[in-house]
């Protein structure tokens, strides 16, 4: 039957992508040159499966069409390989032969039906789209060309007459051999194929509008990979390369953004991303990948993957929040993407605020995302507030850490009263949201919080919040509120909180409701591991003074005393946080006057403080002094460590000299043994100086987004006003932090 001028036969339905790409190009040209031919598509010659035959007048063409992704390698000669996602390299048959044998078997077909010598068809590999990126392969010759889709054309036009066959000898040709005849182009496509495409278009269009508005407010962040400081947007690039990807980084701060950038980016490209939610695995990949297939429009997960195997579409698992899985299920987890990404040779983008467990069974290239600096958190903002002016409100930037809080300030601007805390922030973010309803929704989200806490899990099921609804009285229109209103997330017949760290604020209302005004029990609470997230959001929440000190003056931990020096407390959180620096560092100078050393081959560097000379360190102490540490990226308290180290310098003088001879004799290398015990810690940081300056020495003091450059350490360090007494560390501190630091 007729195409225009084009007639088609197949000997068999057209199952590979690759294959009706090709063909429908070449109708396309034909047709639009006006150029008759008839086209013999997936059919076999001589036990050889040939894609495409194109008969003109007078000529004939051979087509052998690839749908390749990733590099391909290989010469006239021996076995060709095509790189894997895991970075290795398959042995695959010789294509350029295989595209020469397919020739000669066509010849010996049409010989065969002749009865006599026939002319030798030219032949063509034809990469679809195009030659991958990093392949090296043969550029072709008379006997067969090499190029890409968009060649093909080029290689129609350029095959010369060679006193060949008619079209009504190639007509007869397709009879003889029982090929098929069909009406159209759409008709020579398999009817599963088509059927599959139309599950990817659907799939495709369901999954840009569920995540493009995600992605869209994503404004660019820092991320680190072995050490090299990368924009997102490249890091998003690269998670479209074939490589699995971790994005760590903390609550907040971008990552699965990033990752739903990255996806969206490979949708573009033509791989097919599906999103595994981590806090919804029990036990059971498929079930999780069901839930989100349908959710977007494809009738299950396992018709999506077959629909993108057979469209040669690769596949990319999208792993959101893996330390939202269960503890009990991360390592199941693990294997379960390592044995998906095995099985359909795809590649996965991870989430997460920590390790993957039993790494080892998936190999990832690790990005940490960075927390977001003021300029991006005023970028953040001003976008959340209509791209407005964020100066109103950049005293209370300086006092959030993650993007999300910068965008709830951006949202509420000047409703916000100075001072506020970290989790004043997310309460009057809910409250707004909620209106009239907050009271009884801020109460319905502490106990759905606090059941979740209990169970260490980061969702419920419907039926669990049912009985939950019906204990506590919470109607069902609260919490079709609470969805509305884009706090809780109901996907299939699981429930949980939209962003991990509002879980992790109501669990800190949760915490508060049952503890009442009883420090002890609000302290014991914060000693369970399942509630480590929450304590900035419980000391927060605390709004009576008197009451936060109590749990302050109970808890050891220098991220706590960092988040009080930084505001995210309250004034008065940060006033005690200073308050407890001023002492540790009054009892650090003393330290030093009355610290004297001993000398022992018992232990590492043959040199000891002696216990009788030092303060009495408690645990809140030391991590006082861990804090002090971190405050001197920012440029403060600098004065006065170098200070105290200056006077450090000077008694280890006066040590040195007392010990000298002594340790000549046990040939003690004094200076190093001293300078180790005093700074880096080595001897187990029994001196106070040592919290501070061990950080310092080792080069770990600062690993995030370059916060404090008017800080201006470097210019300082290396200042005249500076004495040069403390000359080994403030020269390691001077390496540490690079210039305009």
């Amino acid at each position: 039957m007729r195409v225009a001028s084009i007639e088609i036969f197949i000997g068999a339905p057209i199952e590979h992508a690759s294959e009706r790409a090709v063909l429908a190009r070449a109708v396309e040209f034909l047709t639009a040159q006006g150029i008759p031919a008839v086209i013999l598509a997936n059919v076999n010659f001589g036990g050889r499966q040939i894609d495409l035959v194109i008969g003109l007048d007078q000529r004939a063409l051979v087509v052998e069409s690839k749908g390749f992704m990733s590099a391909v390698r290989g010469e006239e000669n021996g076995d060709w390989h095509v790189g894997r996602a895991s970075g290795r390299w398959k042995e695959i048959p010789n294509l350029y032969v295989q595209a020469l044998a397919e020739k000669n078997a066509l010849r010996d077909a049409m010989a065969a039906f002749a009865g006599t010598a026939v002319p030798y068809p030219y032949a063509a590999l034809v990469f679809v789209p195009a030659i991958p990126v990093g392949s090296t392969v043969p550029k072709g010759d008379f006997k067969v060309s090499v190029c890409g889709l968009d060649a093909l054309p080029a290689f129609i036009t350029s095959a010369a007459a060679q006193r060949g066959w008619s079209l009504d000898r190639w007509r007869a040709f397709a009879a003889h051999r029982r090929l098929i005849a069909v009406p159209s182009l759409d008709a020579a496509l398999s009817p599963e194929l088509l059927d599959a495409e139309r599950l990817l278009n659907a799939y495709s269009e369901a999954f840009t509008l569920t995540y493009g508005p995600l992605a869209s407010a994503m404004v660019p962040v820092s991320c680190v990979h072995d050490g090299e400081t990368l924009a997102s947007d490249i890091v998003a690039e690269r998670g479209i390369a074939g490589g699995n990807l971790l994005l760590m980084g903390a609550s907040g701060c971008g990552k699965s953004l990033l990752s739903y950038t990255g996806a969206l980016i490979a949708l573009a490209r033509g791989d097919v991303p599906i999103v595994i939610p981590a806090k919804d695995f029990e036990g059971n990949l498929r079930e999780v990948a069901n839930r989100e297939a349908t959710l977007l429009d494809a009738r299950s997960a396992v018709a999506l993957i077959r629909a993108a195997g057979l469209l040669d579409r690769p596949l990319l698992l999208v792993v959101d929040g893996y330390n939202e899985c269960t503890p009990s299920e991360r390592q199941r987890l693990t294997r379960s993407i390592a044995a998906a990404v095995k099985r359909y040779d795809a590649t996965v983008v991870i989430s997460s605020r920590i390790e993957l467990e039993r790494k080892d069974l998936l190999p990832v290239d690790t990005y940490g995302v960075q927390a977001p600096d003021m300029k991006t958190k005023q970028a953040i903002a001003r976008q959340a507030a209509g791209n407005g002016s964020a100066e109103a409100f950049s005293e209370l930037l300086d006092t959030v850490g993650s993007g999300l809080e910068a965008r709830m300030v951006g949202q509420l601007g000047q409703n916000l009263p100075a001072g506020t805390t970290k989790y004043g922030l997310f309460d009057a973010y809910v409250r707004e949201r909620l209106g009239p309803a907050a009271s009884d929704g801020i109460r319905a989200l502490s106990r759905i919080a606090g059941m979740m806490t209990d169970r260490v899990s980061f969702g419920l099921s419907v039926r669990d919040l049912d009985r939950l609804s019906d204990r506590e009285g919470v109607s069902g229109a609260l919490l079709q509120t609470l969805q509305v209103v884009n706090l809780l997330d109901k996907r299939g017949d699981r429930l949980s909180f939209s962003h991990e760290m509002f879980l992790n604020v109501f669990g800190a209302e949760a915490i508060l409701r049952r503890a009442g005004d009883n420090p002890d029990a609000v302290v014991s609470a914060l000693r369970l591991s399942r509630h480590l997230e929450m304590k900035p959001f419980v000391l927060g929440a605390i709004d009576d003074d008197g009451l936060r000190r109590q749990v302050l003056s109970k808890l050891s931990d220098v991220w706590i005393v960092s988040a009080c020096l930084a505001g995210q407390f309250g004034g008065d959180a940060r006033l005690w946080a200073n308050q407890r620096c001023d002492d540790v560092l009054s009892r650090a100078g003393q330290e030093i006057e009355t610290v004297r050393f001993d000398l022992s081959k018992d232990i590492a560097w043959n040199v000891l403080s002696k216990p009788e000379t030092l303060q009495e360190w408690t645990d809140q102490d030391r991590s006082v002094l861990g804090a002090i540490a971190r405050e001197l990226v920012a440029g403060r308290r600098l004065d006065q460590v170098l200070d105290l180290v200056g006077k450090m310098d000077d008694r280890l003088a006066e040590e040195y000299n007392r010990l000298f001879d002594e340790a000549k004799k046990q040939k003690i290398n004094l200076r190093s043994g001293l300078y180790a015990m005093s700074y880096t810690g080595f001897g187990g940081c029994e001196i106070g100086l040592a919290c501070i300056c061990n950080p310092i020495n080792s080069g770990h003091l600062y690993s995030g987004p370059n916060i404090a450059a008017e800080a201006n350490l470097r210019e300082r360090l290396g200042s005249e006003n500076i004495e040069p007494r403390p000359g080994r560390l403030a020269h390691r501190a001077r390496q540490i932090f690079p210039a305009g630091r």
